[in-house]
């Protein structure tokens, strides 16, 4: 068992999670984790947060600088890393990984990256979407390279990543 290991699980929005990864956030608790959730504030957190799972929440304002989102949510985390002994963060696209791996550089916990939903920006082929394809394929192979473990968890997103063709 895993008892008193405490694992944070970052998403985007609530709906995601409750969607997407609350299954799994059972099964952590089921093997003996204590399971944590960093998620923007909703209206479906008090239903995630039924099932047994600690929720931290913070505003997201999509109209914001996305800078300064970033350190507001690096103030969250340090939040909870003041208040609960975090083992293992596990989180969930771009910039969810993107704030991973900076806090987690600074620290000794585990860093767990998972690739998903490139879907779109991947697929279009205008200008704006081919440089924001290769300057964020720079950016996933430095996250892979800081992380602990990397969880790919579409084929396609795989094909996506220039940077991943070794992994192939």
């Amino acid at each position: 068992m895993n008892k008193g290991k405490n694992i944070l699980l970052v998403e985007n929005s609530a709906a995601d999670f409750y969607k997407s990864r609350l299954k799994y956030a059972k099964f952590l608790i089921g093997k003996g984790f204590n399971v944590f959730a960093l998620i923007p504030e909703d209206s479906v957190c008090s239903m995630i947060e039924a099932q047994g799972v600690h929720i931290y929440t913070y505003r997201l304002n999509r109209n914001t600088n996305w800078l300064s989102q970033i350190f507001k949510t690096i103030g969250v985390y340090r939040k909870i890393f003041k208040e609960q002994k975090i083992d293992i963060v596990h989180s969930y696209r771009f910039f969810p990984n993107i704030i991973n791996i900076l806090i987690g550089v600074l620290s000794s916990r585990k860093k767990i990256v998972h690739i998903t939903g490139l879907g779109i920006a991947y697929s279009n082929t205008t200008l704006k979407y081919r440089i924001y394809k290769h300057a964020s394929n720079v950016i996933y192979f430095l996250m892979v390279l800081l992380s602990d473990a990397v969880v790919v968890q579409n084929p396609d997103d795989l094909r996506h990543l220039t940077y991943f063709k070794f992994m192939q």
